[in-house]
């Protein structure tokens, strides 16, 4: 969490809910900014839970939290009687990039481009 993702919490918001996922083989600032940040948010919504990883292994432990994510949002979405399948948004959005150029398709493709002297 940093300082963009607190402004939001500047008012009560007892009706909004924090996830947040963790690793107990993050960085201890990191661990340590995720409690400062519970402090913070627990004077503004009781609902707070904390999702930790499973794992062996770096990978295995990011797998779990993406796995599970995506069956909540999958959930979420049955229950709100939304469309999970549904891909205008994203259409959208790669019709938007492609306008820019076919070798820019994301922040990380272009750091790697520019990082070999593409232009």
């Amino acid at each position: 969490m940093n300082h963009n993702e607190l402004v939001g919490w500047a008012e009560q918001h007892e009706e909004c809910a924090v996830v947040i996922l963790r690793n107990s083989t993050d960085y201890y600032r990191s661990q340590a900014r995720i409690e400062i940040n519970k402090e913070i948010i627990a004077q503004r919504t009781p609902h707070i839970r904390e999702i930790w990883s499973r794992g062996d292994s770096m990978l295995e432990r990011s797998l779990y939290l993406v796995h599970l994510t995506d069956w909540v949002s999958c959930y979420l979405a049955d229950r709100k009687a939304i469309d999970a399948v549904e891909v205008n948004v994203i259409n959208h959005l790669k019709g938007s990039l492609a306008k820019l150029g076919e070798r820019w398709h994301s922040s990380a493709s272009a750091l790697f481009m520019m990082e070999r002297g593409y232009r």
